[in-house]
């Protein structure tokens, strides 16, 4: 299949929020072929978080899951992102999907 013909969308558990000094979140990336469908046995592309524009890989911890699609994350800042946006990006090839996530008070 073609990067062209695909899409891909990326999932999260519950509220698209992550408490600061909560729990892990739980995000799921999917590919999708020309007619939305699910495409199974897809390799996983790459994971990027963002706060307006600025990587905060250090500021994140990414939790294997047993599925190579789903990852766990937990926020590792403060209080002060409290009502920031984080950006969550999956990029495989030319296929990038992502979904922002509102940094809440626990």
């Amino acid at each position: 299949m073609q990067p062209d013909t695909l899409t891909s969308t990326i999932t999260c558990s519950g509220k698209p929020q992550i408490k600061i000094g909560g729990s892990a979140k739980t995000f799921t990336v999917n590919l999708h072929d020309i007619n939305g469908e699910d495409v199974p046995d897809y390799p996983v592309g790459d994971w990027a978080f963002y706060i307006d524009d600025s990587d905060i890989s250090e500021l994140i911890e990414v939790i294997p899951t047993d599925l190579p699609q789903k990852i766990k994350v937990k926020f590792l800042g403060d209080d002060t992102y409290i009502g920031k946006v984080v950006t969550i990006v999956n990029s495989f090839e030319d296929v990038t999907a992502s979904l922002q996530i509102e940094l809440c008070a626990l």
